[in-house]
């Protein structure tokens, strides 16, 4: 026979009972005494009963007090990871400053966010590209190469540390960076430009211009490559065709200066004067202090037996760098011409003098 006890002082009670006849406490309804002395005899003895309200209240301040003390925690961590900057943050920041083109700045937030993540290869990445743009080419290749000893397929580790080469005049190593670019992706018309221009510089012309066609069939319209073409081509005094290329340059660019001025370099060198004074007028038009288009359109005015014009050209430029000594050189030819000879000595002299001074 089941035994019916009070929760609160253990005597034995009847379940007919309303309240114990020992201590007096009341008790839960007779169904729901029934239902737990059937179930469990012990729940019965310790479930508190519906009118312990001390007892009830009690359980309930705990839980508030639990779930109080976890949201107190979760907060502080939450504010914890708010307020603490990560590497990403610094990254970013780096990144901005670098925009700003406060390289010195940005390197010290790149360097924060590689010591919170020594791994963060765009940071390091970052980092490359700023001490490169500091001119900083050695400290730059270090960290290019901390990217690809992390990530050895990394396009852009691999194209930057080739412009860092390049800009040491190793451009041997140079191709080797860009090859190695151009071997992760095909199709990367700045590293077959880079390519050619480090070729160019090792006099590898015929090398340079294929690596330019290479960028052409990618990108027609591409400036850079029609006018490094051009360069390349007059390089090898091919004259003519060089001038196709800038001529293509100007069709993308027509405000390109350099198109205009090797253009009309090209055109005076197959003894096209008066058509290369067009194309230094059109550089001195978008460039009125433009020395180089100055002087030679002054070359081009004494193959035209125009030694006045030309004087007056040569003295433009020495009005604006007085130590070009070519264009002292030149004046005192013309000079000669005229048969002013005593000017023209004193002209040679001038350029003797600053020669002296700069070897």
């Amino acid at each position: 026979m089941t035994e019916f006890l009070c929760p609160k002082c253990k005597n034995k009670i009847d379940p007919k009972w309303k309240k114990c006849r020992h201590c007096g406490t009341r008790f839960y309804t007779k169904i729901e005494i029934a239902k737990y002395g059937k179930q469990n005899k012990e729940k019965l003895s310790s479930k508190p009963s519906l009118e312990d309200s001390s007892a009830v209240n009690s359980i309930k301040g705990n839980k508030i007090k639990i779930i109080i003390a976890i949201g107190i925690v979760t907060l502080a961590i939450a504010l914890t990871l708010f307020l603490t900057p990560n590497a990403e943050q610094f990254y970013d920041k780096g990144l901005s400053l670098s925009n700003q083109k406060d390289f010195a700045g940005a390197i010290v937030q790149f360097d924060k966010a590689i010591a919170i993540n020594s791994k963060y290869t765009e940071a390091w990445l970052g980092k490359g590209n700023a001490l490169r743009n500091l001119q900083k080419y050695t400290e730059a290749i270090e960290c290019y190469d901390k990217v690809i000893s992390l990530a050895p397929n990394n396009l852009n580790a691999w194209y930057n540390k080739g412009l860092s080469y390049n800009s040491l005049k190793n451009y041997s190593e140079a191709i080797n960076c860009f090859d190695k670019a151009i071997g992760i992706n095909a199709k990367h018309v700045a590293s077959w430009n880079a390519k050619g221009n480090a070729l160019r510089n090792l006099q590898k012309y015929q090398e340079a211009i294929a690596s330019y066609d290479k960028v052409l069939k990618i990108d027609p319209k591409n400036l850079n490559a029609w006018y490094n073409k051009g360069l390349s081509l007059t390089n090898l005094k091919k004259y003519s065709e060089a001038i196709i290329c800038y001529d293509k340059a100007l069709d993308i660019n027509p405000g390109y200066v350099a198109a205009w001025n090797n253009k009309g370099n090209a055109l005076r060198n197959l003894q096209k004067y008066s058509e290369s004074l067009e194309c230094y007028d059109k550089v001195i038009s978008l460039d009125p202090n433009n020395l180089n288009a100055w002087y030679f359109k002054g070359l081009s005015l004494n193959s035209l037996k125009k030694y006045s014009e030309a004087i007056e050209c040569y003295d433009k430029v020495l009005s604006i760098d007085p130590k070009y000594a070519a264009a002292w050189t030149a004046k005192g030819n013309a000079l000669m011409a005229l048969g002013k000879n005593q000017e023209a000595n004193e002209s040679f002299a001038k350029a003797k003098e600053i020669t002296s001074t700069q070897i």
